[in-house]
């Protein structure tokens, strides 16, 4: 068996609740078993879902007001979900477009589809002005 294999069948076993050794993956103190750990610390993919959202705009300000406005609808009454930002996106301007980025974490991928896409909803202007990225590789 691959060793992509065994780490795949390892995280299916742990994210069932298996016990490792049902598993017949890597041992506790591999590299995976750490990388799994650090994951579930910083509650990243694949623990929770993470989406990354840049809106951009003409000027700073209207980027950040924007992303903002989008955070507010998204957060709502309950905190299930934890939302990030807004913050200057790390490319903060590019080809003449300012941009401001959040996160959305959750482990409900419905529920964080269903707020973002009611966000947009209510501001169309935005629609054609933000990229949604689910579970990215990198947030740059």
């Amino acid at each position: 068996m691959s060793r992509i294999a065994i780490a795949a069948a390892c995280l299916f076993a742990q994210l069932l609740g298996l016990p490792a050794a049902a598993s017949a993956g890597p041992p506790a103190d591999s590299p995976y078993e750490r990388e799994l750990q650090f994951r579930r610390a910083m509650r990243y993919p694949p623990i929770v879902s993470l989406v990354n959202t840049v809106v951009r705009s003409r000027t700073f300000a209207a980027a950040m007001d924007d992303a903002g406005d989008v955070v507010d609808k998204v957060r709502g009454a309950d905190n299930q979900l934890r939302v990030l930002g807004p913050a200057p996106a790390p490319l903060g301007k590019l080809r003449g477009e300012y941009r401001a980025q959040l996160l959305i974490k959750g482990t409900n991928r419905k529920q964080i589809r269903e707020r973002l896409q009611s966000a947009l909803a209510a501001r169309p202007d935005l629609q054609k002005r933000v990229v949604v990225d689910i579970d990215p590789l990198s947030v740059l």
